[in-house]
């Protein structure tokens, strides 16, 4: 149980879910029945690779049959009963899409015609550069536009150049980029890409990435070889998240309160924040059982303890001042000599917000979605602000202890365009580009001037003890992790759109919280 709560099972029952990939070296691609164990919930298999854009009719079916799509289809929604996937009654549509245009059609047509929202992507750009940040690009855009689910791998270490760097479309800031986790289900696996393409490994990543990692070693099914076709790699940790999100639809279907505008915020701003950092293995009340970074790597400038010997804040610190540690702990943040906590780089450097955890996301769902007010000590909310308006508070209404964790995570989109204003994807050619400054018909400023910048903080007693409040260049998740640092029912959470107080214009985000773990 978490907080108390009882779990109500749900199997993805006949949620849509996308399975996009390209051709496998061995030229083989498309997921094949023989291979796995959906049976007639594999609804269809297209080949996009030669389609004319736009798309209006089915292409061909895939016929060259490829074993890493197959796997990866299997573990979101297999059937077969030694090797358990995540979301078993869940329906898969395949597309082949190779390059930009078929990775355009594709997701659009299945997007169009299918209603499929929730797109699992287990491949990356590789050496070859083929896939641009273009392509992270279009992915930012069409779940912004469209309300569709990204799930994307890190990758595996795959730049000669850039050693463990993530390229696109991992890079992307609207989908959920998923690193793994080595068999112990402890630690980053040791080939799982965790930095952004581009920087450097002596620096702090300011927009972390993966956002989260999840179980990604000796994945298989017992069909393909008798069960000695196994995989590790991000592409296998993808899946495992992509069907936390189609447990999360399913949940939710009788009221539809993710599956509505903005329901691609709501469910990742739900999997990270139910994400876990502690009692990975051996129990809630297990010592030294915390999600790890891979031995190899764990003295980052970023692995700085943001907390002492006692569990609670590191007064009067910062990530320069602080010893190291392997487990989970932000990757640029200060304390003042009271102990307030200001994160500007939210996520750990190599395990985003932590592992996935399918029970506690559905437990987070089951909160139920809950209005800027009095909330209780764990739930959601979908809702939309504007610099004019000012801060939306979310008082916890429950008496919470100390020394327990409050964890929320805060999320919204960056707003990716057509640079033409087409809401049209699968044109020919397409280019996609950072919108800045909005202006109506009359060259009147309405937005921002910019990218939304949300910021995240904490009071107790209406003092302040932590805030996330990331740079706008630090991306567009905000994540806090902190002890309580005493007992009472007086915790509130705010939300704050930066920009000029004369803006009146709103944009969306989402946010989750779990108090008193």
């Amino acid at each position: 149980m978490v907080l108390g709560q009882e779990l109500k099972p749900t199997l993805g029952k006949g949620v849509k879910v996308g399975v996009v990939e390209g051709i496998a070296p061995d030229g083989t691609a498309g997921v094949s029945p023989a291979l796995t164990t959906l049976g007639d919930r594999l609804k269809k298999s297209l080949d996009f690779r030669d389609v004319n854009l736009p798309v209006r009719v089915d292409p061909p079916n895939s016929t060259k049959d490829a074993k890493h799509t197959s796997l990866v289809a299997d573990t979101i929604a297999g059937s077969d009963p030694d090797y358990t996937s995540v979301a078993p009654a869940a329906e898969i549509y395949n597309g082949v899409t190779p390059g930009s245009k078929g990775l355009r059609g594709g997701v659009d047509w299945l997007n169009r015609e299918y209603q499929v929202h929730i797109f699992n992507h287990s491949y990356n750009a590789g050496a070859s550069g083929l896939l641009t940040d273009d392509y992270a690009s279009f992915l930012d855009y069409h779940a912004r536009v469209f309300d569709t689910i990204h799930v994307i791998g890190a990758g595996n270490n795959q730049f000669p150049d850039a050693p463990f760097r993530i390229g696109s479309p991992g890079d992307s800031y609207n989908g959920i980029t998923v690193g793994a986790l080595d068999e112990s289900l402890q630690a980053r696996a040791g080939y799982s890409s965790y930095w952004l393409r581009g920087d450097s490994s002596d620096q702090t990543d300011i927009r972390g990435k993966p956002d989260i990692l999840a179980p990604g070693g000796g994945v298989g099914n017992s069909i393909m070889s008798n069960g000695l076709y196994k995989q590790s790699g991000t592409s296998f940790a993808t899946p495992h998240v992509t069907g936390v999100v189609a447990l999360l639809f399913d949940a939710d279907l009788p009221n539809r309160l993710v599956q509505g505008p903005s329901s691609h915020l709501a469910a990742k701003a739900i999997i990270l924040n139910s994400a876990r950092k502690r009692f990975m293995v051996g129990g809630e009340n297990a010592a030294n059982a915390g999600s790890l970074d891979n031995d190899a790597t764990k003295a980052h400038a970023s692995d700085a303890d943001y907390l002492n010997a006692g569990g609670g804040i590191r007064a009067n610190s910062s990530t320069a001042a602080a010893p190291k540690t392997a487990g989970w702990t932000p990757s640029n943040w200060t304390t003042n000599a009271a102990g307030v906590l200001t994160v500007t780089s939210p996520y750990d450097d190599e395990q985003g917000v932590g592992v996935v955890d399918a029970e506690r996301a559905i437990l987070q769902h089951q909160a139920g979605k809950q209005a800027p007010g009095n909330v209780t000590r764990m739930g959601w909310d979908v809702n939309r602000t504007s610099p004019a308006a000012g801060a939306k508070e979310y008082r916890i209404n429950a008496n919470l202890t100390n020394g327990k964790f409050l964890t929320v995570t805060l999320c919204w989109d960056q707003l990716t365009d057509e640079t033409d204003g087409s809401e049209q994807v699968d044109e020919p050619i397409r280019d996609y580009e950072t919108r800045g400054e909005e202006i109506d018909d009359n060259g009147i400023i309405i937005g921002l001037g910019g990218v939304p910048n949300y910021n995240l903080r904490v009071y107790k007693d209406n003092v302040l003890i932590a805030e996330s409040v990331a740079p706008v260049s630090g991306g567009n998740v905000e994540h806090l992790h902190v002890p309580l640092p005493s007992d009472g029912d007086s915790y509130r959470l705010e939300v704050k759109l930066d920009g000029p107080a004369t803006v009146t214009k709103t944009y969306p985000y989402a946010i989750a919280w779990m108090a008193g773990e």
